[in-house]
């Protein structure tokens, strides 16, 4: 299957409003995503519960934090043994092992630098019933809940802090003309 992506700029409370209600009709749970040192699963029923959700310490959308996995809420993880050249080990968790699965890539506030938002990202590889299903429920929402900007998908709080001349970024440290703009009408 082709990939799939849609992008969108969410505060915590916009996280909130796309998610509220909708969680518990897809039985799904959010589970952390990436190499880590330990095979522990981290996984959260609600996005509202994780800590920090709405904040990014990273300045680009393809961040290292609050990186998930959205599956059945009773499916098992599976973690990939990573061997590293310099010796140890390091645990995957991610779709390649784990293909009834989305990512979501939240972003966020950017803690580092006020008043900017980083963007996110919602996406799939695999063909799987539950992986396509899920994805389309979650863009429907996204559609229904957003407004669309260019090519990216806004919370009504991050339309809030873009008009009130927050920057809208994928990289904070990209010029500022590459930020989302206003809507002009």
């Amino acid at each position: 299957m082709k990939s799939k992506q849609i992008h969108f700029f969410a505060t915590r409370i916009d996280l909130k409003e796309l998610t509220v209600d909708f969680e518990s009709i897809l039985n799904i749970k959010y589970v952390g995503m990436g190499l880590f040192d330990s095979n522990e699963v981290l996984e959260y029923m609600r996005l509202s519960d994780v800590p920090d959700i709405g904040f990014t310490k990273f300045g680009a959308w393809m961040s290292l934090d609050h990186r998930y996995m959205v599956v059945a809420e009773d499916k098992k993880i599976n973690v990939r043994i990573v061997p590293q050249k310099k010796g140890g080990t390091k645990y995957a968790i991610d779709p390649m092992a784990n293909p009834d699965s989305i990512e979501l890539s939240t972003g966020g506030i950017f803690s580092e630098n006020g008043k900017v938002l980083v963007a996110g990202r919602l996406a799939t590889a695999s063909g799987s019933e539950f992986s396509v299903r899920t994805y389309m429920a979650f863009v429907s929402r996204i559609r229904k809940v957003f407004r669309k900007n260019g090519t990216f998908y806004i919370g009504e709080d991050a339309h809030n802090k873009l008009v009130s001349g927050w920057r809208l970024v994928t990289n904070v440290n990209s010029p500022i003309e590459y930020d989302l703009k206003k809507e002009i009408k």
